[in-house]
C-alpha cells in the first residue's frame, strides 16, 4: 500500500509541472516465485502491476513509470535466512 500511496502523493505534481520520474522497487520473486514465500510474491508482483498501469496512464503525460527487480542483495538478514549462495 505505500507504493499506492507515495504515488498517490506525488503523481498529481508530477502531471502539474509536465514531467516525472517514478522508480518503483519489486523483487525476482514477481516473476520466480519460490513456493515458500507465496506472500512476499504476491506483493512484488502487485508492484510490478501497479508499474505497468501507471506507465500506460501516464507516460503520454510525460511521467514515466519504471520498476526495478533486483535479485539477492547480500544483507544481514539475507545471510542468516537466505540460499546458501546464488
Amino acid at each position: 500500500m505505500s507504493a499506492v500511496r507515495l504515488c498517490r502523493a506525488f503523481i498529481p505534481g508530477m502531471l502539474g509541472r509536465g514531467y516525472g520520474r517514478v522508480v518503483l522497487t519489486a523483487s525476482e520473486n514477481a516473476i520466480q516465485p519460490y513456493s515458500e514465500e507465496t506472500p512476499h510474491n504476491a506483493a512484488k508482483a502487485s508492484i510490478v502491476n501497479l508499474g505497468k498501469g501507471l506507465s500506460k496512464a501516464y507516460g503520454k503525460d510525460r511521467v514515466h513509470v519504471s520498476v526495478v527487480s533486483p535479485a539477492y542483495v547480500k544483507t544481514p538478514i539475507w545471510q542468516r535466512s537466505g540460499p546458501a549462495s546464488p
